[in-house]
């Protein structure tokens, strides 16, 4: 396997999404195009598996946020909301 900072030609899914982990804080080098082919089909799947629980709010920022901050709610708290802005009235 070469090193991090040199591309991998012919990588296989499994490597190439675990390459892109390791690389992150890596700010030099460069990625062969099986690489980041590998790693956009990885952001699709990822986004097909979270896209339909973003869209079942009215408002996928708030959406969003709830899901980020579920860990913090505990059981029987009522979860936290966020306001699109200043409250019509």
């Amino acid at each position: 396997m070469p090193p991090l900072d040199q591309p991998h030609y012919g990588i296989g899914f499994r490597i190439a999404v675990q390459r892109v982990f390791w690389k992150v804080t890596t700010l030099e080098g460069r990625a062969s195009l099986s690489e980041h082919w590998w790693w956009a089909l990885f952001q699709g799947v990822v986004l097909l598996v979270l896209y339909p629980s973003v869209t079942e709010h009215d408002d996928p920022v708030a959406a969003v946020a709830l899901t980020a901050d579920a860990s913090v709610n505990t059981p029987g708290s009522q979860p936290k909301t966020l306001s699109s802005g200043p409250a019509a009235g």
